[in-house]
């Protein structure tokens, strides 16, 4: 290969890692950069969407949300959809906080983060939440609000700008979270707040809002359950590693597990499933 042949050989597979993924009239762009670049070439807000390969839920989002036709028609025609691996763009979903999968996060066309949600969503639920983003955008002056780049590590500087913006990222999250009644969310963001900013005064606000949510008994006992939720969801997740490992004891144990501290949730009909498929192979 010639010196003069490698720039081109280099655009050539940028080009290929970037190319969208077409799914039943869904463009999904797998590089944020693109999708930033095309929010704000067409003015649209951004639907991102966080998984794993190993991600059972995140299969089953793809599978059944992500190809319904009221999903498939919103997406396509008012939003830019980005489809990111957790693992491969682990600065961004470190930064963003995201501890579990699927996550999606939908930013206006600056940028700006205005909702997630964390775990698997059914079609109408999904379709409700990119009507409630559609009908909270304010119009956007890019010029006086210039989009901010998390696709490459912050670089530090003098004035402590930098860390005051990701603090006030990271309590916008919690504000969301909290709003969206997504209180283990909320209580993450904010104990992350206190530890890594304390001197700033977001790091104040984020204590106020830990101690709101901590001491009212309904909001407390639904961060128990979202944190259940999240566990049971991460024991299916072990349950299948086992299965690849053809260690079917383990597997059973994570399935019970999941039937027993989650009854009456998607994932306890999951691993009763499973199960009954574990029984049928002896």
């Amino acid at each position: 290969m010639t010196l003069a042949s490698r720039p081109l050989c280099a655009a050539l597979l940028a080009a290929v890692l970037a190319a969208p993924v077409h799914a039943e009239g869904v463009t999904w762009l797998t590089d944020y950069n693109t999708a930033r670049q095309a929010a704000h070439d067409r003015n649209l807000p951004l639907v991102i969407d966080f998984s794993t390969k190993d991600c059972v839920w995140c299969r089953k989002l793809e599978a059944t949300t992500f190809h319904d036709p009221a999903v498939v028609k919103l997406l396509g025609g008012h939003f830019i959809a980005v489809h990111l691996d957790g693992e491969k763009d682990a600065y961004l979903a470190q930064h963003l906080n995201i501890t579990g999968y699927p996550t999606l996060v939908f930013a206006d066309p600056a940028g700006k983060i205005v909702a997630r949600q964390d775990g698997y969503m059914n079609a109408d639920e999904f379709a409700k939440q990119l009507d409630h983003v559609l009908a909270g955008l304010q119009p956007v002056d890019a010029a006086v609000q210039p989009a901010v780049n998390l696709s490459a590590p912050p670089a530090p500087d003098a004035g402590g700008s930098e860390r005051s913006r990701h603090a006030g990222l990271l309590l916008a999250l919690a504000r969301s979270d909290y709003r969206e009644r997504r209180y283990l969310g909320c209580l993450e963001r904010c104990k992350a707040l206190t530890a890594d900013f304390a001197d700033l005064p977001e790091a104040a606000e984020a204590r106020r809002l830990e101690d709101q949510v901590r001491g009212d008994p309904e909001q407390l006992r639904m961060a128990c359950d979202n944190l259940t939720d999240r566990l049971g969801a991460m024991y299916l997740d072990l349950a299948d590693a086992f299965l690849r490992k053809d260690d079917a004891k383990r597997a059973v144990i994570c399935l019970e597990w999941v039937m027993q501290a989650c009854p009456g949730t998607p994932q306890a009909e999951t691993a009763k499933g499973r199960l009954a498929q574990i029984k049928d192979r002896k």
